[in-house]
């Protein structure tokens, strides 16, 4: 069936047409057929019950020979707004994809990004050197757990910038490089 305000082909079992929003009444419920006008092209629609479409554009009529011929114009007319949405869906997915291609490239170019894959492998070298020594000092224990921390830090950070996890804002991995960066205070306190 078709909506009555603009036409637009609806499921049997819908109450609002997706198109507009129109409610739909048991009027909608007949069969709708849509022909194009073969004077001016344009769009005629008539419910089912009608032998004869009058175009609004131009004043002619046309006999509905139901068919071949009305089948595949609602096959038409139904696959050129399934390529429209596709085009749109198409359209979406590339604009997503070159803004996060232009977040990243602006990660990189502030540096946050070198800095939290040097600083997860410096701080992850020093927390197993640390946690393999413990057996010979305890107070290398808080030295190993910020160390260990950091690396948690920035690796997340990478994983967040790189999309692997999701990140609910797009300064969440710039944040934690810098909280990685700030516990380097507390870390060279307690060592010496």
């Amino acid at each position: 069936m078709f909506c009555s305000n603009c036409g637009e082909k609806i499921e049997d079992s819908s109450s609002f047409c997706k198109n507009c929003g129109a409610k739909i009444t048991n009027n909608d419920k007949t069969e709708r057929v849509q022909l194009k006008c073969k004077e001016c092209g344009g769009v005629m629609t008539a419910d089912s019950s009608n032998k004869t479409l009058h175009c609004p554009y131009c004043g002619s009529s046309e006999v509905i020979v139901y068919g071949d011929a009305v089948e595949v114009e609602r096959i038409r007319n139904d696959t050129y707004k399934e390529m429209e949405y596709k085009k749109w869906e198409r359209e979406d997915e590339k604009e997503r994809k070159a803004e996060k291609k232009k977040a990243d490239e602006a990660y990189r170019k502030s540096g946050f990004g070198v800095v939290a894959i040097i600083g997860a492998i410096i701080c992850g070298i020093i927390a197993m050197g640390e946690f393999s020594q413990l057996r010979y000092s305890s107070r290398l224990l808080i030295d190993a757990i910020i160390s260990a921390l950091q690396t948690i830090l920035f690796v997340s950070s990478v994983l967040f910038r790189k999309g692997v996890i999701k990140s609910p804002t797009q300064s969440l991995p710039t944040i934690l490089t810098l909280v990685g960066l700030i516990l380097i205070i507390p870390f060279v306190v307690f060592a010496y």
